[in-house]
């Protein structure tokens, strides 16, 4: 198979992934504020009355209606709200989903022994909007930003290449201009190790340095939930042994890799001989951060304040939202799980992923509805491609060709040496 036709079946893949995930969404996050049966309320007939199609007061054939069923699945989409004039009395006027339409006084929704729960929809949430608390999100969300550009900055520092702050941000910025728009959000790792790569003769090293950068800030991803977990036994075991197996098997692939005596039981100065002199330079590069555990120490709290201001802004965009029954633990257990799954490659840019996770989390917990879930994701997505357009400036202005030539240092040790360290 050529692979023009691989590349082709793989866009079509992703497509239709993104064509999935985007339609499972839209029939969960609705437009239209629906009602659905409020948890522990009463038995209802199955048995519908239709409203008088001529009716003018609210309050019409409501006497003799019985109520209607209301599932999620199928659920009542409000209407309208109307008032009767001389008692000033308000009521819903629904549609079923056999298509009826129905008027439903107002105490079998807003009361205290309220029938029915409103879901607010899409329409309402983006009227209800507050930007105050929104804008508030989108200035906290360049903290993270930032805190991410001097995280891989201290990170080629520690690996020997030394670039001036400002031309690393600006490759920061490059890199995650092409992450919004790019499948799986790593697209702008490959346009940043192609750009660093022209800007020093140690290009192996500061690639290596990118890696290192991408599985410290997954790392620092999770870890906040796994804490949230430890400290919450109502989540049950799934969700904290999912975290467990991968933190645990992070932690023992990390510890063989740099095992020196792992090292000399698999003879690796012999099969270093063997391998292309990139990949030795490479593992050179990675195995050398053995000897600085206090930079790795560093730079995985950098990822977990990364983490932090981006949760708060995430919390503060579901206020905005009226998300009010989440708490603040809530988002740090919720967001970065949906952050890793917008990561997978498997839709453009993450598109739809996202979305979908939000809305499953949140609305599968009772902490928010579908359509809060879907436009709590939407809003985290629009606040990242904000603070993603300043690397469209850089693209512009020809960002990765007028780059100073980088300070470069060779690293603490030489490849041949780090591949028989003790």
């Amino acid at each position: 198979m050529g692979r023009s036709i691989k590349r082709g079946l793989l866009v079509l893949l992703k497509a239709g992934v993104l064509l999935v995930a985007v339609g499972w969404v839209l029939t969960r996050a609705r437009l239209d504020d629906t009602l659905v049966n409020a948890p522990g309320a009463g038995p209802r007939t199955a048995t519908t009355s239709a409203a008088p199609r001529g009716a003018t007061s609210a309050t019409d054939g409501v006497a003799s209606q019985a109520f209607p069923d209301a599932s999620e699945t199928n659920p009542l989409v409000v209407l309208r709200i109307e008032r009767d004039q001389p008692t000033g009395a308000a009521a819903y006027v629904v549609r079923s989903a056999d298509g009826r339409q129905h008027v439903l006084p107002a105490a079998v929704v807003d009361g205290p022994d309220a029938r029915y729960q409103l879901l607010p929809g899409f329409r309402r949430l983006l009227r209800g909007l507050n930007w105050g608390l929104a804008g508030t999100a989108l200035a906290l969300m360049g903290i993270p930003v930032l805190l991410m550009g001097i995280r891989w900055w201290f990170l080629l520092r520690t690996g020997g290449v030394r670039l001036p702050f400002r031309s690393v941000l600006r490759l920061h910025f490059l890199g995650m201009f092409f992450n919004t728009f790019m499948p799986g959000g790593t697209g702008g790792d490959v346009v940043k190790a192609f750009a660093i790569s022209r800007q020093t003769e140690h290009s192996v090293e500061a690639i290596s340095m990118i890696l290192v950068d991408r599985a410290l800030g997954m790392l620092g991803l999770l870890l906040i939930p796994a804490l949230i977990v430890l400290c919450r036994a109502d989540l049950g075991l799934n969700l904290g042994l999912g975290l467990g197996l991968y933190l645990g098997g992070f932690a023992v692939a990390s510890a063989l890799y740099f095992s020196a005596r792992v090292r000399r039981l698999i003879r690796w100065d012999r099969l270093a001989l063997r391998l292309p002199h990139v990949l030795v330079r490479l593992d050179a590069a990675v195995y050398g951060l053995r000897q600085r555990p206090r930079a790795l120490l560093v730079a995985l709290l950098l990822s977990l304040a990364t983490q932090f201001f981006g949760i708060l802004a995430t919390y503060l965009g579901g206020r905005a939202l009226g998300i009010e029954r989440a708490g603040l633990g809530d988002y740090f257990l919720f967001v970065p799980i949906a952050l890793v799954v917008n990561a997978l490659p498997i839709s453009f840019g993450g598109l739809g992923l996202m979305e979908g996770s939000f809305l499953k989390l949140f609305a599968g917990a009772g902490l928010a509805s579908p359509a809060q879930g879907f436009a709590l994701g939407l809003l985290v997505r629009l606040l990242m491609i904000c603070w993603a357009l300043p690397g469209g400036v850089v693209v512009l202005l020809g960002g990765r060709r007028a780059l100073p030539a980088a300070e470069s240092v060779r690293p603490d040790a030489s490849a041949a040496a780090l591949c028989t360290l003790p």
